[in-house]
């Protein structure tokens, strides 16, 4: 930004390298001035100018306004713009010192130019949007669906903003879990020009963890002592322990029954052997008649 001294500075030494002539009228000075608007570099006609505050004309069809400025020898001139609507006003136009300038042979110098910037007050652009190949994510503007991805994972958003501001794209990848990252973003800045966004997002897709099922094991049991088979009679009860390890009663009873009859047995037996013993001592220990 070009400010006051500097200004007054190089009119300075504008009139020291032409010479100073005479001054057309006592205590006066004109100085030609020549007004190039534009916009982004592109002529920009119906833009007012003021000297003072006072309407002194507006751009042509070219971008350009020629104007002869007057007024008393070391005043000074503020210029000021009003760009059409669209454009923002520049606040850089210089303060001119009037005094009368002219070359070293006495003649009037060409006209003064005088850049008038007028910016536009929006400013264009592209976001181009890489989905690493997923086609269908959506693509969020500020929280606001705007596009999806094609077949090759790209899509492109159109912004109009104001200079810088800022503005926020992301990627809608929660119906797709395994992808990662999830739900990635990226704010962007509008400088003031028009720009080309590009954001380029790399993705992965994560596999499923696998649930291992545990087998279930059958209920431990105690063990049991292994007993031959038996061939059983029908309706009969087994004689073996049960569970417990404890005889069964029927059982207990037969051996009791069994040793009863052993010993019946066993008696029988022996009462006539005691009897013939007997009779045999009774023979030999009788005298002979």
């Amino acid at each position: 930004m070009r400010t006051l001294s500097t200004t007054v500075i190089s009119f300075v030494l504008s009139a020291g390298a032409f010479g100073c002539g005479e001054e057309e009228g006592p205590g006066r000075a004109e100085i030609a001035v020549r007004f190039a608007a534009h916009a982004d570099g592109r002529p920009l006609p119906g833009v007012e100018l003021l000297a003072d505050s006072r309407p002194i004309g507006t751009t042509d069809a070219q971008g350009v306004l020629a104007y002869m400025l007057s007024g008393r020898a070391g005043d000074t001139v503020g210029l000021r713009a009003r760009c059409p609507e669209g454009y923002r006003h520049p606040d850089d136009l210089p303060e001119l010192l009037l005094r009368p300038i002219s070359d070293l042979e006495g003649q009037t110098t060409r006209a003064l130019e005088i850049d008038v910037p007028c910016r536009p007050a929006v400013r264009d652009g592209v976001v181009v949007v890489r989905a690493d190949g997923y086609a269908g994510l959506p693509v969020l503007l500020d929280g606001r669906e705007v596009a999806r991805t094609d077949e090759g994972g790209v899509a492109h958003v159109a912004v109009r903003m104001a200079p810088h501001a800022s503005f926020r794209v992301q990627l809608a990848t929660a119906h797709m879990p395994t992808l990662r990252p999830q739900e990635p973003s990226r704010t962007f800045t509008v400088p003031d020009a028009n720009e080309i966004f590009v954001f380029d997002q790399e993705l992965e897709r994560e596999e499923a963890p696998q649930v291992r099922r545990r087998r279930r094991r059958p209920p431990r049991r105690n063990p049991t002592p292994r007993r031959p088979a038996m061939r059983e009679k029908p309706n009969l009860r087994s004689l073996w322990h049960d569970t417990r390890g404890v005889y069964q009663t029927e059982y207990t009873i037969v051996l009791v029954l069994v040793a009863i009859l052993g010993a019946v047995a066993i008696a029988t037996l022996s009462v006539p052997l005691i009897q013939y013993h007997k009779s045999i001592l009774t023979m030999i220990v009788s005298p002979v008649p």
